[in-house]
């Protein structure tokens, strides 16, 4: 038997994980994620988050650096200052357009020709800061050689659910008995379970993410098994997923093959933890997870060539 035909056994069980993970988010979307996150706050947070992170896995969580960017503050204040400046620019050119129109310098459809552009232009600041600023909404990682976490000015309650995540992939990468495709898995979970005693919005901000991933996989799956997917799944929000219309606002996201092994390797430890419960991000840290539940590696078309 592949790991796929292994994961098709459990396919009703993944829907039932996705679901609930879909209701929570419901529950938790309308929370304040509270205010950006600033100076030595940062440092607090973080070591609140590694407090939590070592209850629930009963062993000490070494601190690894944190280098904290306040980049959107930054980010702010410069787009608010672009959009004044040029919009009081438009605004201009454009009752010189109108002035020349009505004294018959230009004529009605050289003026819309002169307008288009200036329509065209006008939501450029716009665009340009929900595309960075979802970048950096989504920006912090972790610097494997250097053991370093790098996170930006977020709002209070995704900064803490993101330090949990980075956290837990620095203690994976301490001691864990692996790094590649299980470790992305292991760390969401582990965030899920850190962003619940943290509280403060930290939840709905990981859930988003979780969900999205969930949707990702069970899409890839359905494809290749030739399974239905639920109309509910095609539904679920998701920051992988994004209609035509607001790829020119924020940016469209592709399912690359690096999403789809993170994706699968969230869904592979959200069986494993439905069926287990949530000891099992601890004894995966103690190596006491059953190999024969483990996919056996980051690239998805592999499931279909490995059998028992």
């Amino acid at each position: 038997m592949t790991p796929l035909e292994r994961a098709f056994e459990q396919w009703d069980l993944l829907l039932e994980v996705t679901r609930l993970r879909k209701e929570e988010l419901t529950r938790e979307r309308g929370g304040s994620k509270g205010p950006l996150v600033v100076g030595e706050e940062a440092q607090e947070l973080f070591s609140k988050a590694a407090c939590v992170l070592g209850r629930i896995l009963d062993r000490e969580c070494p601190l690894p650096k944190m280098v904290f960017y306040p980049a959107i503050s930054q980010l702010k204040g410069r787009f608010r200052r672009l959009s004044l400046g040029l919009g009081a620019s438009l605004m201009g050119i454009s009752g010189l357009v109108v002035y020349m129109v009505s004294v018959g310098q230009l004529s009605v459809t050289e003026g819309y020709y002169c307008a288009l552009p200036i329509l065209f232009v006008l939501p450029f600041p716009w665009s340009l800061y929900r595309r960075m600023g979802e970048y950096m909404d989504r920006g912090s990682y972790y610097l494997q050689e250097e053991r370093t976490v790098v996170i930006y000015d977020l709002p209070r309650g995704r900064f803490l659910s993101y330090c949990a995540h980075e956290l837990a992939f620095h203690l994976l990468r301490v001691e864990g008995p692996s790094w590649e495709f299980y470790g992305w898995g292991w760390a969401r979970g582990v965030q899920r379970l850190v962003s619940e005693k943290l509280g403060e919005g930290a939840l709905a901000a990981f859930l988003e993410l979780m969900v999205g991933e969930l949707r990702v996989a069970l899409g890839w799956l359905s494809r290749e098994g030739g399974k239905p997917l639920p109309s509910w799944v095609k539904r679920l929000p998701s920051p992988y997923h994004k209609p035509w219309w607001s790829a020119f606002w924020s940016g469209q996201r592709e399912i690359t093959s690096s999403l789809l092994g993170r994706a699968l390797s969230t869904a592979h430890f959200q069986l494993l933890e439905a069926q287990d419960g949530p000891g099992v991000y601890k004894d995966y840290l103690d190596k006491r997870v059953d190999e024969r539940w483990l996919f056996v590696s980051s690239d998805p078309r592999e499931w279909l060539e490995t059998g028992d």
